[in-house]
Order: structure tokens, then sequence, then C-alpha cells
């Protein structure tokens, strides 16, 4: 996929004399440039969370100083009072600051500002974990200006502060627009989308620009291979020491395969923390599940297979000691079968999943089923809010405007309460 299939370009107002645009001069035209790390995830809460930089470019020209000012370079400036663009996170519910911690870069003889805004979001995403560990992901992060109007905009990489060198992610630029980078070792990042949004821009309405930033990570199953299921794996296969027990020593038997199964019900608590919390079984779930049922079907065994027992199934009754004695041989037989027609089964199903998780392209989706089943329910959501935050703050501001006298007083009173009872009932709908 090129990048020219993936970034959706949206052209922003054109910009006044004074840095506004033609339907609004409070709103300020602001090229946008972002950097985003993916740095871990939350399967049980179904969260993410990001580091978010974002640099803007634009003009103030009360920064503007002309001859008198500095050459034409950008230095910080910790003293700039003029118009910062603002930016808030959609569909994050928790952040490391209360704001973005913003550095301004100022040029007074052209009169242009970099600014960068940093934080650390924690976002809440609808995810599909049906097929964990061999799933795909979108991570989504929405975030608007509610008085700019945005545009993008190149990086220029000698001016900008960067994040830190990623530790563990590689550092991906698919554009100059944008360094997007996942830090996980058990994700990897296929490719990322950037979806442009603008809103109309009127008087009544400062609700500037929104932009929405998607992660496309495939969750990497080698992991839950190595540590999980290769464990499981020995615990389960152990239970073929059995076979240089007797059967007739069932005891000894079955306290080898219930410690195994103790041991097994042990681990799923340590797999507990690692295994996404959800109201249906994923694929690891079932292998779990399936473990147990392995060992479950070897203590039936241990009981079936003794010479007691075989002897009560031929003579259709108990048998004395010299009776059972003769069932010996057929018993040390069968259970010799069993215990390797067990280890073969068991490995097998183990190799399957083995080659999974080195080929998990074999069981993962499409990126367009994914988003088919994952954006439904959390895009809605997000749009809908943000929707619904337009339409209350374009009902405020037009009272405002009322309250003010800038709507004269030939427009009558009933224009003015039909607007209102509109925007009202397009929330009601929308809200339904």
């Amino acid at each position: 996929m090129t990048n020219s299939d993936i970034v959706v370009q949206v052209d922003a107002p054109k910009q006044t004399e004074s840095g506004g645009s033609d339907e609004n001069p409070d709103l300020q035209v602001v090229g946008v440039a972002t950097e985003l790390r993916l740095l871990s995830v939350d399967d049980a809460n179904e969260t993410f969370v990001v580091a978010l930089l974002i640099h803007a470019h634009y003009e103030d020209p009360e920064s503007f100083d002309g001859d008198h000012a500095s050459p034409d370079v950008f230095k910080r400036n910790s003293e700039y009072d003029g118009f910062i663009p603002e930016f808030t996170m959609v569909n994050c519910v928790d952040t490391q600051f209360d704001s973005f911690q913003v550095t301004v870069r100022t040029n007074q003889r052209t009169g242009e500002i970099w600014s960068s805004h940093y934080n650390t979001c924690t976002i809440s995403e609808s995810l599909e974990l049906e097929k964990f560990p061999f799933d795909r992901q979108l991570f989504r992060v929405v975030f608007k200006s509610p008085n700019s109007a945005l545009k993008q905009w190149e990086i220029d990489v000698g001016i900008l502060d960067f994040l830190p060198d990623f530790k563990n992610g590689k550092r991906v630029e698919n554009t100059s627009q944008y360094l997007v980078s996942c830090e996980l070792k058990s994700w990897t990042m296929a490719d990322f989308k950037v979806g442009q949004f603008k809103e109309d821009v009127d008087p009544a309405s400062l609700t500037g620009g929104e932009m929405e930033i998607t992660i496309m990570a495939e969750r990497s199953p080698l992991y839950f291979f190595i540590n999980f299921v290769l464990v499981m794996y020995l615990i389960v296969a152990t239970n073929f020491a059995n076979v240089s027990v007797s059967p007739s020593d069932s005891a000894d038997r079955l306290a080898t395969t219930i410690t195994l199964l103790l041991t097994l019900v042990a681990f799923k608590f340590v797999l507990a923390d690692a295994i996404p919390k959800v109201g249906y079984l994923t694929y690891m779930d079932k292998y779990v599940l399936t473990s147990y049922f392995f060992l479950m079907i070897s203590i039936v065994e241990n009981v079936a297979v003794t010479p007691r027992f075989l002897c009560y199934l031929d003579k259709n009754g108990f048998c004395n000691e010299l009776e059972t004695a003769e069932f010996e041989g057929d018993a040390t037989d069968t259970d010799f079968y069993f215990q390797i027609i067990f280890l073969v089964a068991w490995t097998f199903e183990n190799i399957i999943v083995a080659i999974f998780s080195f080929k998990p392209q074999i069981l993962q989706e499409s990126w367009k089923k994914v988003q088919e089943g994952q954006i439904g329910e959390t895009e809605s959501s997000v749009k809908r809010t943000s929707v619904v935050e337009d339409l209350d703050l374009k009902k405020e501001q037009l009272l405002q405007k009322v309250q003010e006298g800038q709507i004269g007083e030939t427009e009558s009173s009933v224009k003015r309460t039909s607007v209102v009872e509109d925007l009202d009932l397009k929330k009601e709908q929308l809200l339904q």
C-alpha cells in the first residue's frame, strides 16, 4: 500500500492577512505534522497507550519584527504569549498531563511560529480478540483543534524537537508529515492510515479541524508460543512417563496425572494476566481447554486399563486376584498403545499451533474485515460524541451572539428560536 492510497488531503480555508480564515477571522489555519508511537496495549481493558507529539506551523503577525529582528532562524521562545492552537483527544480516557506540554519556537523576521504539543494518552478502543493471539488490530488516535483549521504540513527535521529515539520499535517514515512507530516487541506495525476531517467553519462555530491516525498492527504469536504454548505442551507431554508404571499401580499413575493437571491449573493463573478477559472463547482459551481435555482423558485411561477393570469387563463381574493377574499383559499392551496415540495426537496439535505461530497470516483476517468488525462501534461513538459537542457549541455561540446584540433587531425572534430548535432536534436524532 502506497502512502498516496492512505492519506486524505483536505484543503484548509484561505488565510486572511491577520492569520485567520475568510469564514472566521478568529480561526487560524494551522499546518500539522505528527509523531506517534504505540507504547502498550491492555487487552483486558481494551485500551492502549500512545506518546503523541503534534507539531503546528502557522503565522502570527504580532510576532513580526521586520528588519529589526534576528536573522531568519527559529528560536525557543518561552515568553511568547500570542496565539497557540489547542488540541484535544477525542477518544482519550486518561493522559499523563492534564493538558499538552507546549514548546514554542518563533521567527520574528517572518512572523512564523512552530509549536510542539506533547502528551501520553490512554485511549479506549474496541478490540476484536476472537483470534487472539493471531489477531490484527486497528489503534486509532483522534485529535482535534477547536480553534484551528488543520492541514497537512511537512516536518522540517532541522528545526523541530523529536521524541527520544525508539528503544524497541523501528521508526517508520512513510511521509515527512508523520513519524509513526510501534515500540512493543509483541506487536508489529504493518502500516498506518491518516484521515483528516474539516468541519464547516462558520461564525457560529469554532469547531476547527479533526484528524485521525490509525496504526495497523499485528500481534506476534511467537511470544505466546514460546512462553506459554511450549510450556503447556511439556506439562501435558510429561504424562507419557506413565508408560513406565505398571497399569496395576493405578494409584501412582493417577497421582502423576492429577499432579500434572494441578500444575496446568496453576500455570493458567500465570497465563491469566496475558489472556484478554472477554465474554467469548479466544484461540488461546480453546488451546488451554484442549490441554485440560487431554489430561482428563488420561485420568480415565488410568482407571480403564487396570487389570481388575479389564477382567471385570471380560467376566461381567468381579474377579479374584488370580483371574485379575491373567489380564496384566493385556493391560500393559493397551496402556502402551494408548500412551503412544496420546503423545502423537498432542504433539500433532502443537505442531499445527507452531505452524500458525510462524505463519500467522494463515489465520489472520484481511485488513478490510478487521476494519469492518472493529471500527463500527468505536467509530460511531467517537463521531457521535464529536458531532454532539459541535452542535452544543453552535447553539452556545448563537445564543451568545443574541445576548450580545450581534444579531440585529430586524431578525425575527421566531427565526432564532427555529434555529435553536433545529439544533436540539439534530442532537436528539443523533443520540437516538
